[in-house]
């Protein structure tokens, strides 16, 4: 096996693309190396060359690697049946912003954040503390984290407010 330098691999490069012009020089057999990261060109005149694979190249082998490890008489699936689309799915209007968002402030120019819950109303922005004490507390990460989820969800504003007040 070769351990040579990248400076000198790359040297390799430009004078295997020379040597595959030149009869007896045809590239045999290219596999992956026994050494994990390399790999082994073999030239139909015998001679083997091991040299580490590029990134990309390696990101490249390790997908094939993978696909062949998948069964693919459980991935081929061919459907005759046309898709059928929700009417109700298919609006003109673009997706409903969602109501607000939950961030981090000092009050007051503390060192300790909190959480709060940021809205619009009309061209103001309003702000409801989270309730359960700072950003380190585990009942303040909670009670934000149920808000968020209630963002993902699409609830409305009110209901926000609603379990914000519950807190």
């Amino acid at each position: 096996m070769s351990n040579q330098s990248s400076s000198s691999n790359e040297g390799w490069s430009d004078i295997a693309r020379e040597l595959l012009e030149l009869p007896g020089w045809e590239i045999e057999k290219w596999e992956l190396s026994d050494t994990p990261g390399w790999e082994k060109i073999t030239y139909t005149n015998g001679i083997v060359y091991e040299q580490p694979i590029p990134p990309k190249q390696l990101e490249l082998f390790n997908f094939r690697q993978a696909q062949s490890d998948v069964n693919p008489s459980l991935t081929e699936f061919v459907s005759d049946n046309p898709v059928k689309i929700k009417p109700e799915l298919l609006t003109s209007e673009p997706p409903k912003p969602p109501p607000g968002n939950v961030n981090e402030y000092f009050p007051g120019g503390r060192d300790t954040a909190y959480y709060r819950f940021s809205y619009r109303v009309g061209t103001r922005i309003k702000h409801k503390h989270i309730r359960g004490g700072n950003c380190c507390s585990k009942k303040a990460q909670a009670h934000a984290q149920t808000i968020r989820n209630m963002i993902a969800r699409g609830s409305c504003l009110e209901e926000i407010l609603k379990t914000i007040a519950t807190f």
